[in-house]
C-alpha cells in the first residue's frame, strides 16, 4: 500500500504546475507620439485578448493599451456630454462595461457635480465603441444621497472612485474616496444589480464592513486612499489603495486588499507596490486555478509632476482564500 501511494504521487507530480513567482513590471504609458502628458487613467478592465480598456478622467474618453503601456486605440465618446471626470470602469457581461463619473468636486459645486453624476454602459465592437454607448444614465441618485457622502447637504462629500459588478450573485459595488466611515474604515457599498439596471425606485445601498482602517504611507505621511475595486468571479472583491501628498504632486506606494466573496474583513494581498506611482485603476483576471494577473494604471498627473503615467503589470498574484 505504501509503495502504491508513492507510485501514484510520482505519476501525478508532472501534471502539477509550479507556482509562478510574483513579478511586477512598470511601463510608461505612451502613444504614437511618445509619452501621454494630457492624460488621466482612472479605470481599467482586461479585454479577452489580454489588452486593457482604460477610461480617462481628462477628456471623457477611452483608450486600449497592452500591458507594456503601448496605446493601440483612442476611443472618443459617441455622446456629447459635459466633463464626467471618469473615475471607475467595470466589466458587466460579454463586451459590455459600466463607467462612472466621480460624482465629486472639492467645493461640492453643483454645476460640476451634476456633469460628473453619471453611470452608463459602453459596448465594444471590434475595438470600437458602439454608437449607442452612454445614451442612458443609470445613476442611482437617491441611493447615493442616502449614504450621506453625496449631495448638496452632505458635510462629508465623497468621490465615487470604483465600480465592480458580480452578476452571478446579483451585486454591484460602489467605492468612495475622500471620506472615511465614522469608525475610520473605508467607505464601500453594495446593492442589488437587477434593481440598479431597472432603475428601480427601491434600489438601495448597504454599507460593506471591511474593518480596514487605512494606515499612513511613510513616504507621503498621508493615509492610503481607496482608488479602485474589481470583482473576481466566484472569489471576491479586490481593493486598490494608493497614497499621495504635496497637493497631489508626490506619490507613495500601492496596496492590494481582498474581501473573500465580497465580505469583510479585508485581508492584505500585496503592499509597497511601485513606490512613486499613484495607482488609480485595477484590472484582474485568473491565469490558473489560484493565480492571477493584474494591470494597474497609475495617474501620475504628468502635466504637473513630470512623472509619466504608468502601467503596472503583475503576474503570480495569489488571493488569500483561507
Amino acid at each position: 500500500m505504501h509503495k502504491t501511494l508513492i507510485s501514484l504521487l510520482l505519476l501525478a507530480a508532472p501534471f502539477v504546475g509550479a507556482a509562478e513567482e510574483f513579478n511586477l513590471k512598470a511601463s510608461d504609458m505612451r502613444g504614437d507620439m511618445g509619452l501621454l502628458e494630457d492624460f488621466g487613467p482612472t479605470g481599467a478592465v482586461f479585454l479577452n485578448d489580454g489588452k486593457v480598456l482604460v477610461c480617462d478622467r481628462r477628456y471623457t474618453v477611452f483608450h486600449i493599451f497592452d500591458t507594456d503601456g503601448r496605446r493601440f486605440r483612442f476611443l472618443d465618446h459617441p455622446q456629447k456630454m459635459g466633463e464626467a471626470n471618469f473615475s471607475g470602469l467595470s466589466w458587466w457581461k460579454d463586451n459590455r462595461y459600466f463607467v462612472t463619473g466621480s460624482h465629486y468636486h472639492f467645493k461640492n459645486n453643483t454645476r460640476f457635480v451634476e456633469n460628473r453624476s453619471i453611470m452608463h454602459q459602453v459596448s465594444l465592437q471590434n475595438e470600437q465603441l458602439d454608437p449607442n454607448s452612454g445614451k442612458e444614465n443609470y445613476d442611482p441618485d437617491t441611493a447615493l444621497r442616502a449614504t450621506g457622502y453625496f449631495g448638496q447637504s452632505t458635510e462629508t462629500p465623497g468621490e465615487v472612485t470604483g465600480l465592480a459588478i458580480d452578476p452571478k450573485h446579483n451585486r454591484i459595488f460602489i467605492a468612495f474616496d475622500k471620506c472615511l466611515a465614522k469608525d475610520g474604515t473605508l467607505v464601500l457599498y453594495e446593492g442589488q444589480l437587477d434593481k440598479f439596471l431597472a432603475r428601480s425606485s427601491d434600489f438601495d445601498l448597504k454599507f460593506v464592513k471591511t474593518d480596514l482602517k487605512p494606515a499612513a504611507d511613510p513616504a507621503t505621511n498621508t493615509p492610503y486612499d481607496l482608488t479602485d475595486i474589481a470583482y473576481v468571479p466566484d472569489k471576491g472583491l479586490v481593493l486598490l489603495l494608493s497614497a499621495e501628498g504635496n497637493e497631489g504632486k508626490q506619490f507613495g506606494s500601492n496596496q492590494l486588499w481582498f474581501l473573500k466573496a465580497g465580505f469583510g474583513p479585508a485581508r492584505l494581498v500585496q503592499k509597497d507596490l511601485a513606490p512613486g506611482n499613484r495607482g488609480a485603476g485595477l484590472a484582474i483576471r485568473p491565469t490558473s486555478q489560484d493565480e492571477y494577473e493584474a494591470a494597474i494604471v497609475c495617474d501620475n498627473a504628468m502635466e504637473d509632476t513630470r512623472i509619466p503615467s504608468r502601467m503596472l503589470y503583475l503576474r503570480g498574484l495569489r488571493l488569500p482564500m483561507r
